[in-house]
């Protein structure tokens, strides 16, 4: 069978550990994905990341991407700040409207924050967070001369990013000799697929939102390359009755997508048209979808215990994959 993957893999080198032992992973469209059989990543080559206009259209000040402070991976940085002793100035790179600057304002951090989505500044600003920039993580070191930070962290941010490795450096150019790095990205792994009937991933898993896919090992090797100790890598598991229910209700919904509210979303934004949410189009696809969600529910109440039971016994990989990193003492 011949692949829909146009570019020869003999031309493409693993960005994240220059390997030349790469193969075809998957396709959609004109992007192209590959599998490094060395450091087990996936990556998309010939495509740029979206810009700051491309998440301000479709996150807004505080949109469903950013989350809320009760997310797991903010929850286990929680933890693991105590229980390893973590401590400082936190820089959070991508912060959106400041949830994640919430919880390490709780636990004792000095916060600051940075995000190329000035309405999500605006929104953190307006919680109070007063060392919140708009810019990008090459901006750091001059929307905050002289500071050095103690933790950095990155949640949802590293699949976004088209060089990775160039990240990676510039963030332990701001740390200092003892610092820590927390990550979050999506789990490559996540029994979403393991199950998944239509043989595609979820809408947000492609570019211009996602250039790369991450496991736990090529997580954990790509950042002792890049000269971090791991401290803490865990995958998100289903265990409660609110992930179970969201699983379920976010399965569900995927299967039954016809992707009529992303296609008019992504022609509008194509057509600048900024004003989406005004047109009748567009409402008459969120009532639609807001309909949608209601009859669901039937099903997913039907599914809960059956989901929460087997939750119990088996492991479930949630979306999450989380690493607590250190930079190596030289």
């Amino acid at each position: 069978m011949k692949s829909s993957i146009k570019n020869p893999t003999q031309d493409i080198l693993c960005p994240l550990c220059n390997s030349k032992s790469v193969k075809p992973a998957s396709a959609i469209n004109d992007d192209s994905f590959y599998f490094c059989d060395d450091c087990g990543a996936e990556f998309c080559v010939s495509i740029e990341a979206g810009s700051s206009e491309y998440y301000e259209f479709n996150y807004g000040a505080d949109g469903e991407g950013y989350g809320d402070e009760n997310k797991w991976e903010f929850q286990k940085f929680a933890t693991d700040s105590k229980k390893f002793n973590v401590r400082g100035r936190l820089i959070d790179i991508g912060c959106g409207p400041g949830e994640f600057l919430k919880v390490a304002s709780r636990c004792g951090f000095d916060v600051f924050g940075v995000d190329f989505n000035e309405l999500a500044i605006e929104k953190a600003r307006s919680c109070g967070f007063n060392n919140v920039k708009v810019g990008a993580l090459s901006d750091i070191p001059r929307l905050f001369p002289g500071v050095v930070f103690d933790v950095a962290s990155m949640f949802h941010v590293l699949e976004h990013l088209e060089d990775p490795a160039l990240s990676i450096k510039e963030i332990k150019g701001i740390l200092n000799s003892k610092g820590v790095l927390a990550i979050a990205v999506p789990n490559s792994r996540r029994f979403f697929l393991t199950i998944n009937l239509r043989k595609r991933r979820e809408g947000w898993d492609y570019p211009p939102h996602h250039l790369t896919r991450w496991n736990k090992d090529s997580l954990s090797k790509f950042l002792m390359s890049q000269g971090f100790e791991i401290m803490e890598i865990a995958e998100e598991r289903l265990e409660t009755i609110g992930q179970n229910y969201e699983f379920i209700q976010g399965f569900l919904s995927f299967l039954t997508s016809t992707g009529a509210v992303a296609k008019v979303k992504k022609d509008q934004f194509s057509n600048h048209e900024k004003q989406q949410k005004n047109t009748l189009k567009f409402r008459i696809l969120k009532v639609a979808a807001v309909i949608k969600t209601v009859v669901l529910q039937v099903p997913v109440i039907i599914l809960l215990p059956f989901l929460f039971l087997l939750s119990k016994f088996v492991f479930l990989r949630g979306v999450n994959l989380y690493v607590l990193a250190k930079k190596k003492i030289q």
